[in-house]
């Protein structure tokens, strides 16, 4: 019958000894105490990065900073390794902070620097035609790497997705601020409004795609190691 309440970091310490001792397997721990596999592994890991003193809970939340979780978010991307390494690596207390890293990292919600001093979410900023024109030019001659125009030139990645999308399909017109020339509905004929509703519904399409290829990626990856 799996064990029932809170397990103080004095049995933690046993049962990880234990197990490092051949005393004891992980199947039959995982099952006293009802816990899943990855925490058992967490125990292991921060028995042996850190001894005993890893398994008490701290007193206040350790925190890393922004480039560390760039550089292991990143190292988890490429591929080859496991959230489990990477904490063991990098001595991070639970493989589930990384995979909210990971989250943070698709959503846009953290920077993604490539490059010294870069940052590739960004928040979007002003450009005028010209530079929206040779950004869009430089993006399509790197075979499309969205991430290393954001970079090169601190413009945000959607910004990019859009310049380079509307320069193929339109051309230089195409990347025209048209921003505070909108005709206010009630002026619109039929067929131009109808033409502005299509249009809000593709740029809800297109961030809706960016969201997706990230999130297929790390699935990707993540369907690899199992």
């Amino acid at each position: 019958m799996p064990y029932k309440g809170k397990i103080s970091p004095e049995e933690k310490m046993e049962v990880v000894e234990a197990y490092l001792d051949g005393e004891i397997g992980s199947a039959e721990i995982i099952d006293k105490y009802g816990i899943v596999k990855a925490t058992f592994q967490c125990w292991v890991r921060l028995y042996k990065t850190r001894g005993p003193e890893g398994l008490i809970p701290a007193t206040t939340t350790r925190k890393y900073a922004p480039e560390l979780k760039i550089k292991v978010v990143e190292e988890y991307l490429r591929g080859g390794v496991s959230l489990f390494s990477l904490c063991e690596k990098y001595n991070i207390s639970n493989h589930s902070m990384v995979q909210q890293w990971i989250k943070k990292y698709n959503s846009h919600e953290v920077s993604k620097p490539q490059y010294e001093g870069s940052d590739i979410m960004a928040k979007s900023r002003a450009t005028s035609i010209e530079e929206r024109e040779e950004i869009a030019q430089y993006c399509i001659s790197q075979d499309k790497n969205y991430l290393e125009a954001a970079a090169k030139y601190h413009v945000s990645y959607a910004q990019v997705y859009n310049w380079v999308k509307k320069y193929e399909q339109q051309g230089l017109s195409g990347l025209e601020d048209r921003r505070g020339k909108r005709k206010p509905e009630e002026a619109l004929t039929e067929l131009e409004l109808a033409k502005r509703k299509i249009k809000e519904l593709e740029n809800q399409l297109l961030m809706a795609k960016i969201r997706n290829d990230l999130l297929k990626k790390v699935r990707e990856l993540e369907g690899r190691r199992r």
